[in-house]
């Protein structure tokens, strides 16, 4: 993929990718407390094994991975998953240009619409997915049962002219 913003470059990567790991582990940091206190038994969310996962983003500067996103198939659903940008790397638009990495891989694969999930307690992410089009769904999947916590979107995906051709 080229150049998302200057000085910016997103590459897929696996799952286990240690740049990723290592994100995925500093949004669990920052974003765990904010939920102290919280029942959140409610979500009965397991990690993505490893044949779920469809794509995994990684945006560097340089060398250094400084935000991620993927995409896992959960049931019936495409889901992106931890959208994490590193807090000294946060409004360069990183997050934008990985969900829409990833929804242009959905749009190549012919996936018709994507899901997501974050909590009450990320007015930053909300905003984002909000801006972005995205739109309000109720909890699907892992979320169904968690009606207090759960935020959920969902968006329609148009198919490109490239996946087009490879169903025709």
């Amino acid at each position: 993929m080229g150049v998302v913003t200057a000085g910016y470059t997103v590459r897929q990567v696996g799952w286990d990718d240690a740049g990723a790991v290592r994100l995925r582990a500093l949004m669990a940091q920052e974003i765990l407390p904010r939920y102290a206190g919280l029942d959140l038994s409610a979500q009965r969310v397991t990690p993505p094994r490893a044949e779920d996962v469809v794509a995994t983003f990684v945006a560097y500067q340089g060398v250094a991975p400084v935000a991620t996103a993927s995409l896992v198939t959960v049931g019936r659903y495409h889901e992106v998953k931890r959208v994490v940008v590193d807090p000294g790397h946060r409004r360069q638009g990183l997050a934008r240009a990985l969900i829409s990495a990833i929804e242009g891989l959905a749009a190549e694969r012919g996936i018709e619409e994507l899901v997501l999930q974050t909590g009450i307690r990320q007015p930053e992410a909300i905003g984002l997915y909000e801006s972005l089009g995205w739109r309000r769904i109720p909890p699907f999947g892992p979320y169904e049962r968690d009606t207090v916590v759960s935020v959920c979107f969902g968006k329609r995906i148009a198919a490109t002219a490239a996946a087009e051709r490879h169903d025709g």
